[in-house]
């Protein structure tokens, strides 16, 4: 892989540090800090993140909401109302959260929905509402 000027590429590995967090924009808010024009295109429209891997079935290594606890917990009695959806009325998902592990713990707990029938590109599911339960 060619490197230098005429390849833009840096010929070796770029090491910095920064005295704050810049959300994410380490490499943008350096190359502007060496005069670089900086342009970022998305062009993934509505698959990005979780919804990328649900649209094209790969797996990820860490799924979202993924994280590793010291105890479990079990979902259970699940209840969603009304049975059937009439219209854009509201809906209601309620279930019990459980801690069945040894010790005192928190889970955020996620709900997603999906739309089989939209006229225009959707994700398989998209995230309505998360609670964190202790």
């Amino acid at each position: 892989m060619p490197s230098g000027p005429q390849s833009r590429r840096l010929p070796e590995p770029w090491v910095f540090f920064v005295d704050r967090s810049l959300g994410g924009k380490v490499l943008a808010e350096s190359l502007k800090a060496l005069g670089e024009r900086v342009e970022v295109i998305y062009s993934e429209g509505i698959f990005v993140g979780y919804r990328h891997f649900d649209q094209s079935g790969r797996k990820p290594l860490f799924p979202f909401g993924y994280g590793l606890s010291y105890t479990k917990f079990k979902l259970g009695s699940l209840a969603v109302t009304p049975d059937t959806l009439a219209g854009d009325g509201p809906v209601t998902v309620a279930f019990d959260v459980t801690n069945v592990g040894r010790r005192e713990g928190a889970e955020v707990v996620q709900v997603y929905v999906g739309d089989r029938h939209a006229p225009v590109p959707r994700p398989p599911k998209e995230l309505k509402g998360f609670v964190k339960v202790t």
